[in-house]
């Protein structure tokens, strides 16, 4: 499944949720819970995983296996996600 964001090039989108059918997707397959990894900007990152709080996700952001985010890392836990790592979740 490919979601795509940003595609409107009048509007900057900063979360994957935002103009995108993500959060539908998501309520089909009836997804709780999501873990967050990969490349981060901090803007991007950071908005997506609020806007997943507030829509009444689980998130799990992997710390240790995302890009820098510096300070974000604590609006982002303030925002309501959890704290894991990849030996948290078994992956080495």
């Amino acid at each position: 499944m490919v979601i795509s964001k940003g595609t409107d090039p009048k509007k900057d989108t900063r979360s994957g949720f935002e103009g995108s059918s993500l959060a539908d997707r998501l309520e089909d397959l009836n997804v709780k819970t999501i873990f967050v990894l990969g490349p981060a900007t901090q803007d991007c990152l950071k908005q997506t995983i609020v806007d997943a709080c507030q829509l009444g996700l689980t998130v799990v952001v992997l710390a240790d296996a995302i890009g820098s985010a510096g300070d974000t890392l604590q609006e982002i836990f303030a925002a309501g996600a959890h704290r894991a790592t990849t030996s948290d979740m078994g992956l080495h």
